[in-house]
């Protein structure tokens, strides 16, 4: 942003747009900061009306703009603050992520088998997303909530993918062993923030995807994550990623990575702490 564009602002939206500056040269990973730097930026765009950003990373299709806080397609209670702020750690990458729509999403980072809401393509730069259903339930209120909570959670969790990998916060490419076991480790961080996500919505009111709810619970303690839903999906993910087809080494590989199940759990907390 340039000094003549902020020397023309009133003195609220100059203070906004410098925590806006200021927050996108935070560390990486900083979850809360990146919730401030959204904070401060829809402070910036009510005090002088229009979008201020000063480069987009997030680079979506007119089908995908739905997905975008800034787009004002939804209503503003769609887009919570867990969501707001993964969206916009993506827009202050240093590379540009292409937000797509398909008509078929396999699941997982390079999985095998199965369809997706969403699904992140690390070789690309690319989160590939089916086409909404929301005008299906226009007329339908809970169900439109439903399927919003649904379709904005699974891209939360893929942008979180997408922040792991260009960040270098998780090195999951390739085929090596050390890369598929770290496939693991970003899908209970990228669940950690779809289920921040749906709680958020969950605590709001919204109706929220049987599946998300499961998962909320299974964030819910280590025990829960250990022995409910995350484990259940984590024993495909093992069979995919790493052809593990015994249930000795299955736990084996729980117990050696316990430091990554501390980890998903605290994101999940972490996703919770600011308004």
């Amino acid at each position: 942003m340039s000094k003549e564009i902020l020397q023309q602002l009133q003195p609220a939206a100059r203070r906004a747009a410098a925590d806006v500056e200021n927050a996108r040269r935070r560390p990486p990973g900083q979850v809360v900061a990146d919730h401030r730097a959204a904070a401060a930026h829809r402070t910036l765009v009510q005090a002088i009306g229009t979008p201020v950003v000063a480069q987009r990373r997030l680079n979506f299709e007119s089908s995908t703009r739905y997905l975008d806080y800034e787009s004002g397609i939804l209503p503003a209670s769609f887009y919570n603050a867990t969501y707001t702020a993964t969206l916009h750690g993506a827009k202050g990458l240093d590379e540009e992520v292409a937000v797509k729509q398909v008509e078929s999403v396999t699941v997982g980072l390079g999985a095998k088998e199965g369809s997706a809401t969403a699904s992140y393509v690390p070789d690309a730069q690319e989160i590939h997303v089916r086409a909404s259903n929301r005008e299906r339930y226009a007329e339908d209120p809970s169900a439109l909530q439903q399927t919003l909570s649904g379709e904005l959670g699974a891209f939360a969790h893929e942008t979180e993918h997408a922040l792991d990998h260009l960040r270098g916060v998780v090195d999951y490419t390739g085929g090596s062993m050390e890369a598929n076991e770290n496939k693991i480790r970003t899908e209970w961080r990228a669940w950690a923030v779809e289920a921040a996500v749906a709680t958020r919505n969950r605590d709001k009111g919204f109706l929220i995807t049987p599946s998300q709810t499961l998962l909320i619970a299974g964030y819910a303690s280590k025990d829960a994550f250990k022995s409910g839903y995350p484990w259940t999906r984590t024993k495909k993910y093992l069979i995919a990623y790493l052809d593990f087809n015994e249930m000795r080494e299955m736990r084996e590989f729980m117990e050696r990575h316990d430091a990554w199940i501390d980890e998903a759990l605290e994101y999940y907390r972490i996703n919770l702490m600011y308004d």
